[in-house]
């Protein structure tokens, strides 16, 4: 698969909140910018959310930033969960010991004031153990944690936490603000 942030644009139409997409291995994973997200088969976590905002779950566009807080707030809190602490590099690079660890791509839909969907690209470097020499600082979590990881069982257990902290954005969205203050770099 090319992105999984294009492909699940390119199918969004009819797909319910809270449709998950993720892929062995993407050919042109994206990040900010031109940046490119490298990504070897079968590695690491590649994957895409599509989120809908209606009902009582709307959002103003105003408060897009909270996304970004729940969901960079989610990588840190699935981290965690392997006794890795991580920190957050804005607005949603995830680091761990000055090495990254994790990129965000999020697409937003607008229309007028509101919010009405986004698409949040994620790739965690998870059993990745060869970078390109190009990349200045990565890392994974099978070298801060030695283990052979389940990508399922991982994206399982960050569906978990990204569903607590997009939760927050409605119920506590100054704890997410909070909680995001305190974990940047």
């Amino acid at each position: 698969m090319n992105s999984t942030n294009s492909e699940l644009r390119s199918i969004m139409d009819g797909q319910p909140d809270f449709t998950v997409l993720s892929c062995d291995c993407q050919e042109a994973g994206r990040g900010q910018g031109d940046h490119i997200w490298h990504s070897r088969k079968r590695c690491n976590l590649t994957f895409s959310i599509l989120t809908r905002y209606e009902g009582e779950r709307s959002l103003d566009a105003a408060d897009n930033q909270l996304i970004t807080m729940a969901s960079s707030l989610a990588v840190t809190d699935f981290l965690s969960s392997f006794n890795v602490t991580a920190s957050i590099k804005k607005p949603n690079d995830i680091y761990v010991e000055g090495r990254k660890i994790c990129g965000m791509l999020i697409e937003n839909g607008v229309s007028g004031k509101h919010m009405r969907w986004s698409i949040i690209g994620i790739g965690i470097n998870v059993n990745e153990t060869d970078f390109p020499e190009d990349l200045p600082n990565p890392v994974s979590l099978v070298q801060l944690v030695p283990g052979q990881y389940e990508l399922k069982k991982c994206l399982r257990t960050f569906l978990k936490h990204f569903s607590i902290r997009f939760d927050a954005i409605w119920e506590g969205p100054e704890d997410l603000r909070r909680d995001y203050q305190e974990k940047l770099i």
